[in-house]
């Protein structure tokens, strides 16, 4: 009887490690129904050896097997297909056994069947599709237990007679006891086996699946774990160490002295100080590092570790993780770049807006100053007066020229943009400026054939170009080359996130001027555009000249960038946006200087706040012959029109106290006279745009301080296309 249990067992066990195999082993990646064909298979199989050693019960030939665990268990797993093989093979083994409980013998099996497929159409109703396979749940043996002992009922309902024939003692209840504890135990062992066997087979997996996610998770945040053997130098790296470090899979143990063959030349002072401080007793510690790849990358890492010491406090091992902070250290410096960058042109903002306003007060000064020396120089005979007057006309044209490039930096210049072809002007700039280098400087062109057209203003570009070409010569006090170079360019999205450039995407020319010069280090490089900074001398440059030249170009829609190397040289490279228009330039609208007019002269309201400009103007336009009435606002220019609207001329300050700014006071006139012609004067060029819509094409706008000789041309001007 041992025997017979304990090969019972065994046949239970086999269904178990089937399921096993089928679960987790090379067949799990089998079709469903192959998979449930080899259910009912191994099921049946095992049913047929369970009854060919069963035990018969003494004078009786009922067997005691377990059968019923197998033939309930091969529905839930296997379904339709398996329960039919096994109930099928369960069968013929039933038939070969003989006796005449043969027909009962089949009704067990088919009610078996039965109950099994019951329990697995419950199972996959409360999981909404199929369970999880190798694992027979709480549910599905319940209703197994309870649809096994309604199914021992039936065969002496059904067939009495014959069941007592076989059994004479069936009723009593040894014999109950015996046939249906064997039963039930069958189908607990059996559901038991392989419930323990899905369990420990899972913890493997589990763990390997946790371990292979969190390394999935070390290299996606690039992290990497690390566990050092101080004895053997050797360490062990996971996978996030070996992605961190772009190393091929290998051994398991790495050396770290190859490993921190890697570990920057200026950094491994500080890793050999950690390791310093975790011999000296440190339980943990942190250290920053740039690695060095095969490849010339570089990568910055952040290894923070932890000690392991035996019973005597010695060392044994360090274990830790490693960081990349690449990307880390890389947005924190894009985020000072654009901080500076924010900052330069919030300072340049200020400045300009300073210089603006200096240089607007400045010009009426000068204007002052300049009109009157000019009115002295042509009634003044004595030639030592007159050469005083001449000195200070230079005087006031060089502070003039200050004044241009202070507004220049403020981007408050006047510019009058034409489209021109930039390599004809550099052409044009090389050759006669070109005279001016010393010998020993040689001046080379690569201009692009078929360079888009700009539109600039070409005296302000040229200015631009000189002063680049002034820094060139200069760097090179012993010779050397300068190149200028054009070229189109076209910047996009992707260009601007990596070249942090300030302006649109779209068409660019770009012109370069290169020299191999002295260069510049990064601390020069990054004030060279503050205005009034200059390396050379103050005797020799008012510090504003590379300031100009970002004015204007800032003012011109493009941008400046400059590359240098001490000891290599310098470029610097003009962004200008490419025309694509057909407009063609506008005509030089300014005639011939005029010397005076012819009496009765034309009438000209003049509105200036400055009383001095004022009365310099009056006197300017009476000696050349005109009429003017003096005003000094915009609204008691307006009353005096109003009053006598037969003006020839406007001429006005475009900023003045009060409401009636420069454009509105020529907008109101030109209500009652529309041909009005008008001459604006500013100490801006760019307040004709700021304050409103009292500007025509065909206006003249003056710069103060205004010779004398422009603003007659201007006059005559106005009058005539009036």
């Amino acid at each position: 009887m041992i025997m017979a249990v304990a090969l019972q067992l065994s046949n239970l066990l086999l269904c178990a490690f089937t399921t096993l195999i089928l679960s987790f082993g090379p067949l799990s990646r089998l079709s469903i129904l192959w998979r449930n064909v080899l259910v009912g298979l191994v099921f049946g199989t095992v049913i047929f050896l369970g009854q060919s050693n069963a035990y018969v019960l003494p004078g009786t030939d009922a067997p005691l097997d377990g059968r019923a665990g197998p033939m309930l268990l091969a529905g839930v797993l296997g379904g339709w297909s398996g329960a039919l093989i096994t109930c099928t093979i369960a069968s013929v083994a039933r038939l070969a056994l003989g006796g005449p409980n043969i027909l009962p013998g089949l009704v067990f099996l088919a009610g078996f069947a039965v109950v099994g497929l019951i329990a697995r159409t419950y199972d996959l109703r409360r999981a909404q599709g199929d369970p999880p396979w190798g694992h027979v749940s709480r549910q599905a043996l319940v209703i197994c237990l309870a649809g096994y002992l309604v199914v021992q009922f039936l065969p002496p309902v059904l067939y009495p007679p014959v069941i007592v024939q076989g059994a004479a003692d069936y009723s009593g209840p040894a014999f109950a006891l015996a046939f249906l504890g064997t039963g039930l135990s069958s189908i607990l062992a059996t559901a038991g086996f392989i419930n323990l066997l899905h369990r420990l087979s899972r913890a493997p997996i589990a763990l390997e699946l946790l371990v292979r996610r969190t390394e999935q998770a070390h290299v996606a945040a690039r992290i990497g774990t690390f566990d050092a053997d101080y004895s053997t130098g050797l360490a062990h790296f996971d996978l996030g160490m070996r992605r961190l470090y772009r190393m091929d899979p290998g051994p398991d143990l790495i050396p770290l002295q190859s490993w921190s063959a890697g570990i920057h030349p200026e950094d491994r002072a500080a890793f050999a100080q950690t390791l310093d401080q975790a011999r000296a007793g440190a339980e943990r510690g942190q250290v920053e590092f740039r690695y060095l790849h095969p490849d010339g990358s570089e990568s910055r890492i952040l290894n923070d570790w932890l000690s392991e010491r035996d019973a005597n406090g010695t060392i044994t091992r360090i274990v830790g993780v490693h960081v990349d902070l690449t990307a880390v250290r890389a947005s924190e410096a894009e985020v000072r770049t654009q901080t500076a960058i924010a900052n330069t042109a919030q300072k340049n903002a200020a400045i300009g807006k300073l210089s603006g306003g200096i240089a607007h007060d400045f010009n009426n000064i000068l204007a002052v100053i300049l009109g009157n020396l000019e009115l002295l120089a042509e009634s003044e005979r004595d030639a030592d007066a007159k050469q005083m007057i001449t000195a200070g006309i230079t005087a006031v044209q060089r502070g003039a020229g200050l004044t241009r490039s202070l507004l220049a930096f403020a981007r408050q210049s006047r510019l009058e943009p034409v489209r021109i072809d930039l390599n004809d002007l550099v052409r044009e700039t090389r050759n006669w400026a070109g005279r001016a280098m010393p010998a020993n400087v040689i001046t080379d062109t690569a201009l692009l054939a078929g360079l888009w057209p700009v539109r600039v203003d070409p005296d302000a570009t040229v200015s631009a170009l000189l002063n680049l070409l002034v820094n060139a010569r200069d760097a090179m006090p012993q010779g050397g080359r300068l190149t200028l170079e054009t070229s189109n360019l076209r910047i996009d999205d992707a260009y601007l996130l990596t070249r942090h450039e300030d302006v649109p995407p779209g068409r660019y020319v770009m012109l370069a001027v290169s020299d191999t010069g002295k260069g510049m280090d990064a601390e020069t490089q990054a004030r060279i555009f503050e205005p009034f900074f200059s390396t050379k001398s103050p005797s020799n440059n008012s510090g504003l000249g590379l300031s100009m030249v970002l004015g204007f170009m800032k003012q011109s829609g493009g941008t400046v960038r400059v590359y240098s190397e001490p000891g290599v040289g310098t470029t610097f490279k003009l962004y200008f946006p490419a025309d694509s228009s057909t407009i063609a330039a506008p005509r030089d609208l300014q005639g011939p200087q005029s010397e005076g007019f012819a009496a009765p002269g034309p009438r000209v309201l003049v509105a200036e706040d400055e009383a001095d400009l004022l009365q310099l103007l009056t006197a300017t336009l009476e000696i050349s012959g005109c009429r003017v009435t003096a005003c000094a606002s915009g609204g008691a220019a307006a009353e005096v029109f109003v009053a006598d609207p037969t003006y020839d001329l406007l001429v006005t300050d475009i900023v003045m106290p009060g409401s009636l700014q420069g454009t509105d006071l020529a907008r109101l006139l030109r209500k009652r006279v529309p041909e009005l012609p008008v001459i604006f004067l500013s100490g801006y060029a760019s307040e004709a745009s700021v304050h409103g819509n009292g500007l025509r094409p065909e206006d003249i706008r003056l710069m103060k301080p205004v010779p004398r000789s422009d603003l007659l041309r201007a006059v005559q001007t106005a009058l005539r296309k009036g």
